[in-house]
């Protein structure tokens, strides 16, 4: 009988509304704390479970300045965060993404959950957190929740602390040969450029033999190899520098373009130093970075945020070049701008991008491409040959096999280094999706 009242008891308490949460183990104490446990969690908890708009929602948990997204920059706001994902985890059904290195894309967010930390006078903090739709760039009303007052002397400190980066996933030793064949095995398998058969250049010092064997027996198991490189579509070479292994793409029709497909860094050993990779072997420092779709509202963000068919995109020169960029749309090809290229110092460049709705969720809607030359007359010949295709730049309008293969073999005929890089795109209403 003892035992079956238990169960009641325990039944009955399960059942009643959660008005607070426990005081153990907490991330943030003093009253700061108790308005986390007792107000800030369980109201964002009734809003995100009970509210239709976030009902099966995945969230973010993020900092925020004025309504708008940005890196967690101190300690004090990372511990926030720490302290609301425990909160809402133990006591609500919710779906928060977390960042992951290993994903080939990110999981699409639409809703963030914002923490926005302000210092007042008189030694005084507000701390406001509330939902922001990110494609509408808006506060959602009735979901902001507001603390006024004293921080611990911990939390100050805390507030005042620039955040650590945190290390690299991708940072290995040069022993740990068969995870950096899976991380660089786990990164070609993101990338749809890769076509097959595939020939792996010999590689030139032991360590590179060892992490190639690796990664030819994985890729070997899924995709097509050859080891006649006349017979090969993609040409893939390894290489193996004090700091990283890294992959570069060449196509057997292309040779002079290459595409950096993989890379993880490396610990830097005493053994290094001095290092070199074979004789008569140089490796030729990148150009370009991979463009990358970024995140509406993120800094450097170039759309309008009421246009849901702008797709911000973003890429780095590694060093001064003569950029070459240009766009497709319906199987036609336009120059960024008519001017002829100039160098390009290092730097990031963001742009946005209008993405027509897509006919097929399969096929890009627009093609984003950039070229960087280490030559300036190489640039000019490549882009000039863009304009003759362009009609806004008084060209003549060609269909997609002609200007393609118009391109093809200019770019054949390259003595400069050079490199490209690509994204495409699709828009299905107001979604946007990189394929």
């Amino acid at each position: 009988m003892k035992s079956k009242s238990l169960v009641i008891l325990l039944t009955l308490i399960s059942l009643l509304p959660t008005a607070s949460i426990s005081q153990a183990a907490r991330v943030i104490d003093g009253t700061l704390g108790t308005w986390i446990a007792q107000q800030a969690s369980p109201r964002l908890s009734e809003i995100l479970t009970q509210h239709p708009r976030f009902q099966g929602e995945r969230i973010r948990i993020m900092a925020t300045e004025d309504g708008h997204p940005v890196p967690i920059r101190d300690q004090l706001t990372d511990q926030i965060r720490e302290q609301l994902i425990d909160d809402l985890l133990s006591i609500a059904d919710v779906q928060i993404v977390f960042d992951d290195a290993n994903r080939c894309k990110p999981i699409r967010v639409d809703t963030i959950l914002g923490i926005e930390v302000q210092e007042h006078k008189s030694r005084e903090h507000r701390i406001s957190l509330a939902m922001v739709d990110i494609e509408e760039g808006i506060w959602l009303n009735g979901t902001n929740v507001f603390w006024h007052g004293r921080l611990t002397g911990d939390q100050r400190r805390a507030f005042n602390t620039r955040l650590a980066k945190r290390p690299s996933t991708n940072l290995f030793n040069t022993s740990q040969i068969a995870e950096i064949a899976q991380a660089l095995h786990s990164q070609m398998q993101c990338n749809n450029r890769i076509a097959t058969p595939i020939f792996f250049e010999p590689a030139v010092d032991d360590p590179g033999r060892k992490v190639l064997r690796k990664l030819i027996e994985k890729i070997s198991n899924q995709a097509l190899t050859t080891l006649d490189k006349e017979a090969a579509v993609s040409i893939i070479r390894l290489e193996h520098t004090p700091r990283e292994f890294s992959l570069g793409l060449t196509r057997r029709d292309l040779p002079a373009a290459v595409h950096r497909v993989a890379a993880v860094s490396l610990i830097a050993t005493p053994a290094m130093k001095g290092y070199t990779s074979g004789a008569s072997h140089k490796v030729a420092p990148s150009l370009l970075s991979d463009i990358q779709l970024d995140e509406r509202l993120s800094r450097g963000s170039v759309c309008d945020v009421r246009k849901d068919n702008c797709a911000d995109i973003s890429f780095e020169f590694y060093q001064s070049a003569y950029p070459v960029i240009f766009y497709t749309a319906n199987g036609q090809v336009a120059p960024l701008s008519c001017e002829a290229p100039i160098r390009q110092k290092a730097g990031r460049l963001h742009y946005g991008l209008n993405v027509p709705d897509g006919n097929s969720p399969t096929r890009p809607s627009v093609g984003f491409y950039a070229l960087a030359f280490s030559d300036k007359s190489d640039a000019k010949a490549v882009h000039q040959a863009i304009l003759e295709m362009a009609p806004k730049c008084g060209g003549r309008q060609q269909g997609n096999e002609n200007w393609a293969a118009s391109l093809q073999g200019l770019m054949s005929g390259q003595n400069s280094r050079f490199q490209w890089r690509a994204i495409h795109l699709t828009r299905d209403h107001s979604h946007i999706n990189q394929l």
